[in-house]
């Protein structure tokens, strides 16, 4: 196990004075033990003191070697707090954390770069903060410049880099330099080209291959679900699911779609309309053709994706056509869009479904994310609801390779060959 964490919490006060006077305060503390027990509660749990918010709660989690753990939240869940308490910036409040080995991180943009010295300058600075020898550097530096593809900048004050080129000097650093046991990384492939993407993505595997533990904050749920084993969701600094990415994945989208909210009873329709049409669309539902209810489909089955509706407002018939597009870990899958439909519209409140019937999945072993777009089937339609972030699994007990099956018959057609007459 490389990194340990069991009930972190980190607290902060709202207020920049009286913040430093509580820092103050706590130093002294630490120094005459006595003082420090003014502010327990009666759990044992630091107490709150005036101006002061929990940023993280209670947050524990583990991560074994060469294991991904994506960090999921929306802004301002704790991610970042949680990833400086990791790299040693922040001193946890309450728990405790355990981390085995040298630890590297890209925590913030340009984080430990001094802007008025070069990218080469840079480099050895962070080299020697890190105990690491002159010789040493040099042997690495060649190959720092090369993953970071900045050789006719590096005698350059980093100031002057672009946003693009502070992360790449900074990622190069990180993976190559420091040669961590546990990576950190926070958005970084959020920035750069396709090219330098596919050079982190390629370091992240090579990293993994050999052990590294990494902690991966991104907004993007492709990345994080392409190369993360197991997630963490904060949400108001709690942590609201740890496990299996696709799982953890599919309930952060869900609640995304939903309002944003978590922990909050609400309207299992609410969110699903982005437009005003009207009309709300719940999550799919996974059948087989007689409409009995499946947890898991096969490949090449028929299966029938329901979709119930509801209206919110009267609405008159309208044309209109339905778009499937179906995503596994790798991207976009398959996708279908509809002939128009005539749809009969109602008055509020009025329900029913939209079926989509898939004659023959192609679709081989692992779990799909399907998403049911409603549009209108005039020139230019608007789209007027929309049901994402479905999931489906796909079990094949075959387990052949590749992504897709398809429906193929064989037969085997010796050629004859004509026997000479006698």
């Amino acid at each position: 196990m490389l990194v340990r964490a069991r009930g972190v919490g980190k607290v902060f006060c709202r207020d920049l004075r009286r913040s430093l006077w509580y820092g103050l305060r706590d130093a002294l503390g630490e120094l005459l033990p006595r003082g420090s027990a003014a502010h327990c509660a009666a759990g044992g749990e630091r107490a709150l003191r005036r101006g002061e918010f929990w940023a993280n709660r209670d947050i524990s989690f583990e991560i074994r070697r060469g294991e991904c753990l994506g960090l999921i939240g929306r802004n301002g869940a704790g991610k970042t707090t949680l990833l400086k308490m990791l790299n040693g910036l922040f001193k946890p409040d309450a728990g405790r954390i355990e981390i085995r080995g040298r630890v590297g991180a890209l925590i913030a943009l340009g984080a430990g770069f001094n802007p008025v010295l070069t990218g080469r300058e840079n480099v050895y600075v962070n080299g020697s903060v890190l105990g690491l020898g002159r010789k040493e550097i040099d042997r690495k530096y060649d190959e720092i410049v090369a993953f970071a593809d900045l050789a006719e900048f590096m005698d350059t004050p980093v100031q002057n880099y672009s946003s693009g080129m502070q992360v790449r000097l900074g990622f190069a650093t990180a993976a190559v330099l420091v040669e961590p046991d546990v990576l950190l990384l926070d958005e970084v492939l959020a920035v750069g080209d396709a090219s330098f993407q596919v050079k982190c993505v390629n370091a992240i595997r090579r990293l993994q291959a050999r052990g590294v533990a990494i902690v991966l904050v991104s907004h993007n749920m492709h990345y994080i679900m392409r190369y993360c084993d197991k997630g963490l969701y904060l949400d108001g600094g709690r942590v609201v699911g740890c496990g299996d990415i696709g799982e953890i994945a599919g309930r952060y989208l869900q609640d995304q779609d939903a309002g944003g909210a978590v922990d909050v009873v609400r309207d299992p329709w609410a969110g699903n309309v982005p437009t005003d049409s009207g009309i709300a669309l719940d999550h799919v539902r996974l059948t087989d053709v007689d409409g009995r209810s499946i947890d898991t489909a096969r490949p090449l089955d028929t299966v029938c994706l329901r979709v119930p509706y509801r209206l919110a407002k009267t609405m008159g018939a309208r044309l209109v056509r339905l778009e499937l597009a179906v995503d596994d870990a790798k991207g976009l899958f398959l996708q279908s869009v509809s002939e128009p439909l005539m749809f009969p519209g109602g008055a509020a409140g009025a329900e029913g479904e939209f079926v989509a019937e898939i004659r023959g999945l192609c679709a081989n072993t692992g779990s799909l994310s399907i998403g049911i777009a409603l549009w209108d089937a005039g020139v230019g339609g608007a789209m007027l609801a929309w049901s994402r972030n479905n999931r489906v699994d796909v079990a094949n007990p075959r387990l052949e390779a590749g992504r897709a099956v398809c429906a193929c018959s064989w037969a085997v057609c010796p050629v004859v060959v004509p026997q000479p007459r006698p």
